[in-house]
This record gives C-alpha cells, structure tokens and sequence, in this order.
C-alpha cells in the first residue's frame, strides 16, 4: 500500500491515491525504524485516522440540494418534508461552508443553538441524526475524508401517556361528526394520522375484515410505488363506521351528513373536492380541551391503541406488527403498561391483603 523512500538521509512513506502520491515524512531514523512507522502509517490509513483522500469541494447548500434530491429518491413523501425543513435549519446555521469544512467543534455548537432556543433534546436529536446521515452520504461522495463525531443529548424516557376507557368516551362525546370517525379509526387500529388521511376506499377487505396500510417511497402517488405495506384486521367498530362512511359524507364546514359523491370515492377522508385531508389539529385540540384532557397529539391516540392491548393480554411481537415497527425495541416502550398491569392484576387475588 506505501512504499519508503530514501532522500538526504531522511525517511519518507509515500503513499498513491490514484493518480497522486502523498509523501509523509518519517524522520532521519535507521531503516529497521522505518519500517515500523511506515507500518504503523499504514495501519492508521485502514482505520481511516491518516488523511489520504482527495475530497472533491463543495459548499454547503449545494450539498443540501444533492443530499435533498437523494431523500426525494430515497425516501418517502413525508420523510423529504420533514427532513427538508430540517435542512432548511441547517443552512441558516452552517451557512455556505466548505463541506469539508464539518468538524466536531461545528455540530456541537449547533447542538449549543438549538438548546438556547429552547428545543427540547429529543427534537434535537432528530436533527442530528439527519445531519449524521447527511456526513455519511458526504464521505460516500468525497466530500469529506472523516465523519465528524455526532453525539446525541441525553433524553429522559417517560412513561407513554394514553387515554383511559373513561377519556376515551369523553373524548368521543366531544368530537364533531366531522372528526368522530377519523378519531375512532385511529383508536381502533392504531394508525398514524399520515396513514390515515391516505387510506383509501381500495385499501378497505371488507370480506376479510382488513386495512392494508401502504408505505409508498419515490412518490406521492400511491399506485406507482409499493415499498412495504402491513394488514390490520378490524374490529366491528371499526367495520361499521367505514361501511358507513362508503355511502355518507360529513362536510367539514357545515358539519352536515350528505350523500357521497363519486368524486369522494378515492380517499376515505377528504375534502368536499374529493382531494386528501389537511390538518385535523385544530379540530382535535378543540374535542381534547372540551373534554378536560391535556394532552393535544393525535398520537396519544395510537398509544392507547397500544397500551389497552398490552394490558389485556396481547403480546409485544403482535403488536410491532399491528403498529409497523421496524424494530421490537420501538414497541418496547409499551413494556412498562404491561408491567404495571401484572402487578395490579395479581393483587385481585382473593386471598391477597
């Protein structure tokens, strides 16, 4: 990989990098010692500690640009959104630098930034986890010759919130006609709130009682792309009200219940023009505040889903599969409703104190 060269009595490792060499110097020693360091030279460049690579320049925000089209490729409609905001805060930090010029003083100013700002570690950590991704497409594109170092914050796990079954009524007594169905979709199959608004009437068995919730990537059209997709059976709750929904529509202004159009027959959830739903925010605050309950996350939903299931009974495993996570560690943080639920089951023994 080097060779060593001799000249006015000083030791040299050279080193080719394609069409180059990089001549590093090792000092007026004996040739035995030579040897050694040039050994211990070569050893460095394996583990990629000795600089040797020729890194083609690039500022920064062309580099985003790249990095965007890659995710726009790459990933799913949903994920280049997130992530292109995400960037958009990288480049008023790091401003228009040499890439190359990303070094671990650099990331942990960011991370600096983002607390005075008053974001939360684990938002944070969402970002940098990005930009760690960003560094690595770096290096695989020379661009840069070494990844700087990218350490999270340390983030205090807390117990997951969900709704009891007394909150549950509650927060459906709360609900507008408008939002009801939507809220008892997501409580009884425990989809997130992007997958809802992207179900569609051809994702609905009705004879086998099944969702197939689709994850598309490389576009927005569903039709073109399938990467991975999970089933979820239903219950007769959630049967019901998407039988009712193929004939019925709630106007989102009027609240009124109306025959569906033809137009209306693509996405289960839509607006009066038939196109997908925007944001149910604002309407789920307003059902969660009428309802005395603090949390105002949609997710909270998918978390009782979980959470109910654990505590009658239902496995771990099972649930990854129903929730679609990649990893059972993900659904691990559902263990602790089981354990709290064993130890309140046990004390209902007859003969306990």
């Amino acid at each position: 990989m080097a060779s060593l060269q001799l000249k006015k009595k000083t030791y040299w490792a050279v080193f080719a990098n394609g069409c180059s060499r990089k001549w590093i110097k090792i000092g007026n020693v004996t040739k035995t010692k030579a040897k050694i360091i040039l050994k211990q030279l070569e050893a460095e460049v394996s583990t990629e500690r000795l600089d040797l690579l020729n890194v083609r320049k690039i500022y920064f925000y062309e580099f985003c640009e790249k990095y965007l089209k890659y995710v726009r490729t790459n990933k799913s409609v949903n994920s280049y959104k997130r992530e292109a905001y995400t960037v958009k805060k990288f480049k008023e930090f790091f401003e228009n630098i040499l890439t190359l010029k990303f070094n671990n003083q650099l990331i942990e100013n960011y991370k600096l930034k983002r607390r005075q700002d008053s974001i939360q570690n684990k938002s944070i950590n969402r970002e940098l986890e990005i930009l760690r991704h960003m560094l690595i497409l770096a290096k695989e594109w020379m661009y840069i010759s070494k990844i700087p170092r990218v350490k999270l914050l340390p983030v205090r796990k807390k117990p997951v919130k969900f709704l009891s079954i007394e909150e549950v009524e509650r927060l459906l007594n709360n609900c507008t006609p408008w939002l009801k169905p939507m809220v008892i979709v997501m409580l009884n199959t425990g989809i997130r709130y992007t997958e809802l608004k992207n179900l569609k009437f051809k994702d609905i068995d009705f004879e086998k009682k099944e969702i197939i919730i689709m994850s598309s990537k490389n576009t927005s059209n569903r039709s073109e792309s399938f990467t991975d997709f999970r089933v979820i059976s239903m219950n007769n709750t959630v049967t019901e009200i998407l039988v009712w929904l193929i004939n019925n529509y709630v106007d989102p202004t009027t609240l009124n219940i109306v025959l569906r159009k033809p137009h209306q027959m693509i996405h289960i959830f839509c607006k009066p023009d038939g196109s997908q739903i925007g944001s149910i925010r604002t309407s789920f605050v307003k059902a969660m505040r009428r309802s005395q309950i603090e949390n105002t996350d949609t997710y909270i939903l998918r978390h009782t889903f979980a959470s109910h299931l654990v505590m009658n009974g239902v496995d771990l495993v099972t649930i990854q599969k129903l929730l679609g996570h990649s990893s059972i560690s993900t659904t691990m943080i559902y263990a602790h409703v089981s354990d709290t639920h064993k130890a309140e089951s046990v004390k209902k023994l007859p003969w306990d104190k």
